[in-house]
């Protein structure tokens, strides 16, 4: 099997190459690796490596930070919404990279992960109170590693299996929720509230979005037009604001 028209590219200090393979349903269909500060190299030996086998080879030294780059820009910045990219990446520089982001891929087990994740979940150094974060926050921050992992899989083919198919949630205790703990308001104080922000006041929409609808005031600030169904009567927000408020 022939390639053509092989490059490489650089983003940031980054080098990526990238090589034609066999066309799918009649289309044109490229790989891209990167390839470090050797990509001319690494993308001969990959050519050379499709040519004689038709299989492209793995570079089995991608690190888990460049990789995450790599799929931020390529997957999360094409695919995903503002928000969402912009929660993904506070996910990767905070709570990925400074911890994981000097292993090379292949070398990632289902151990460190989960030891990483039981980290993550006890540590009080994340926010300034010094209380860990919220169980949805670690929900969260597992599902953007297992989802990255996954696709190191397929499509990117960097790995061969996800080691993070085996990680599972640290376990929390539920405590017991009372009225006082759950801070609910009565509607005497509601109406109160409505007296101090009337309509027309920058505050009287959000309160009465979150009133009505149970969401959350992250929620409600991220919420945007696209997501209001008037005749449904129902509207939802996109963005993950518990990563916003940690």
């Amino acid at each position: 099997m022939k390639v053509d028209c092989p490059s490489k590219r650089q983003h940031g200090k980054r080098w990526y190459y990238r090589i034609d393979v066999a066309k799918k349903d009649g289309k044109r269909h490229q790989i891209e690796r990167y390839g470090g500060q050797e990509a001319l190299k690494s993308m001969r030996a990959a050519i050379t490596h499709y040519e004689n086998t038709g299989r492209i080879s793995r570079n089995n030294k991608v690190s888990v930070y460049d990789y995450f780059k790599f799929w931020q820009e390529n997957y999360v910045e094409k695919h995903l919404s503002t928000s969402t990219q912009h929660n993904y990446q506070i996910i990767i520089d905070k709570y990925i990279n400074p911890f994981l982001g000097s292993f090379e891929m292949q070398k990632i087990t289902p151990e460190v992960l989960q030891k990483h994740t039981d980290n993550v979940a006890k540590s009080t150094s994340f926010k300034k109170d010094h209380t860990t974060l919220s169980k949805q926050t670690v929900e969260i921050i597992l599902m953007v590693i297992k989802e990255g992992f996954k696709q190191a899989v397929h499509p990117w083919q960097i790995i061969t299996a996800s080691p993070a198919l085996y990680v599972t949630m640290p376990r929390y205790r539920t405590p017991h929720k009372t009225k006082e703990s759950l801070k609910i308001i009565t509607m005497n104080q509601f109406k109160q509230i409505k007296e101090l922000y009337s309509v027309g006041h920058p505050f009287y929409l959000p309160m009465m979005i979150a009133f009505f609808t149970g969401m959350r005031r992250g929620e409600v600030c991220s919420l945007e037009w696209k997501n209001v169904e008037l005749e449904e009567q129902s509207c939802c927000s996109s963005t993950n604001a518990a990563i916003q408020q940690e």
